[in-house]
């Protein structure tokens, strides 16, 4: 497998090895082109592959999750989309990605026809949904209904909405005016688990159909915070800033204001909701890791339809202590020892996370990073509580004087050990 990679706006140059099949001797080959700037230099793909011959894939590559779609489609793991025609029912594709947005799902590969190819470009492209919806509904609101003759012409509304209950607003606010003959409601998607219907409903009996609802969850937000070491092991409390998405009040969360003909939402452009900011105190469980996710339930955006409020999701970054580290529940810290201490042995005050100290013993001919472990000492969670694990540094003098010399050389006579070196040398 081939995988070549060069800067998009560079000249074109191809591998000798890639320019031509047979030379690749039969190996797949992938062109992956880098635009360091974050957006897809349009004509660069062409460009590049003039000067190969046979099959080809090419990649754009502009962040971390393109380089994730290439190893799922090299390794034969991805994941493709088709969207099909319909007109301008078509745009009802905006709502599907949305949900499968929403259930985590990426495309590696789409395609589609007629409507369905317009809308898989702009997903390709990395078009906002929320911002496409609302050109979509603005064109038509501000662009094709102010010029249908109302009251003097019969009108067949084809509706697109993202969920029933905006379903159900669109209909009853056109349903009321004179002159509508019917309305076409696209429930083919995502509203199939509603069982469809509604297509060509006539618009006198609009009131007694069956009305679209069912509950949705608000969606999740997500937060950082910093805290202390102390913090982490003990549990704290914090303010965060955050901004969550309610329903629009001046539209009362249809998109649309009433009027003849109606008009987008000034409020929220035609999406229904709006963001707002606020102040929440936090509970930092104890115990917390440097890294870790908190999951809030309910304190995330309001749900849709009387469905549950969204969670909010804290990552948590702790800073380090200069003293201490932590392995789960047990902490650790290096203690400086001399040289005669870990020979001789000795009782020595170690520090705790509380300020206080603990005595720990050394015994004799200890290793130098030798780890004791002091129990209790370490981080009390609702499995236990942990240890202290000490590990001992030998700290060497910077001088010595004769009379330590002296000592030395007579400590090395006492000793008489064998060279410890020997068991290397050997090997040479």
């Amino acid at each position: 497998m081939l995988l070549p990679a060069a800067r998009a706006n560079d000249a074109a140059r191809p591998w000798p090895e890639l320019a031509h099949p047979a030379a690749a001797r039969h190996r797949p080959r992938h062109l992956l082109l880098v635009h360091p700037g974050h957006r897809v230099a349009l004509g660069s793909a062409a460009r590049w592959r003039a000067g190969f011959s046979g099959e080809l894939m090419h990649h754009h590559i502009c962040r971390s999750a393109d380089m994730a779609r290439v190893a799922r489609l090299v390794s034969g793991h991805g994941r493709g989309l088709v969207l099909a025609g319909g007109g301008a029912r078509g745009l009802a594709h905006l709502g599907a990605l949305r949900a499968l947005a929403e259930a985590g799902l990426q495309f590696d590969a789409v395609g589609g026809s007629s409507i369905g190819a317009i809308v898989g470009a702009g997903l390709a492209a990395g078009w906002n949904i929320d911002e496409w919806q609302s050109r979509c509904v603005n064109a038509f609101l501000r662009g094709m209904l102010p010029q249908l003759p109302w009251k003097e012409t019969a009108v067949i509304a084809n509706l697109y909405a993202c969920d029933p209950d905006e379903f159900a607003e669109l209909a009853s606010i056109l349903a009321a005016e004179e002159g509508l003959a019917a309305l076409e409601v696209n429930t083919s998607c995502p509203n199939v688990q509603e069982g469809g219907g509604l297509f060509g409903q006539d618009g006198a009996g609009f009131s007694g159909a069956r009305r679209p609802s069912g509950p949705r969850k608000g969606a999740d937000i997500e937060g950082e915070v910093t805290i202390g070491f102390l913090e982490a092991v003990k549990g704290t409390t914090v303010s965060m800033q955050l901004v969550s998405e309610v329903a629009c009040t001046a539209c009362g969360g249809a998109g649309i204001t009433s009027g003849n003909p109606p008009q987008v939402c000034g409020s929220c452009h035609g999406t229904a909701r709006v963001r707002q900011a606020k102040t929440m105190k936090v509970r930092i469980p104890a115990s917390v890791d440097d890294g870790q996710t908190i999951r809030i339930k309910g304190k995330g955006s309001a749900g849709l339809n009387g469905g549950p409020a969204g969670d909010l999701l804290v990552r948590v970054h702790v800073t380090p202590h200069p003293l201490f580290g932590r392995k789960g529940r047990d902490l650790t810290v290096s203690v400086p020892v001399t040289v005669d201490e870990l020979i001789l042995g000795a009782d020595i005050e170690v520090p705790t996370l509380e300020g206080g100290r603990v005595k720990v013993r050394i015994p004799e001919c200890t290793p130098n990073r030798r780890t004791l472990r002091v129990r209790g000492k370490g981080v009390t969670t609702k499995a236990g509580t942990g240890d202290l694990l000490v590990t001992v540094e030998v700290v060497m003098p910077t001088s010595l004087n004769d009379q330590a010399k002296q000592a030395m050389r007579d400590f090395a006579h006492a000793m008489d050990q064998t060279n410890p070196r020997a068991s290397i040398l050997g090997r040479n």
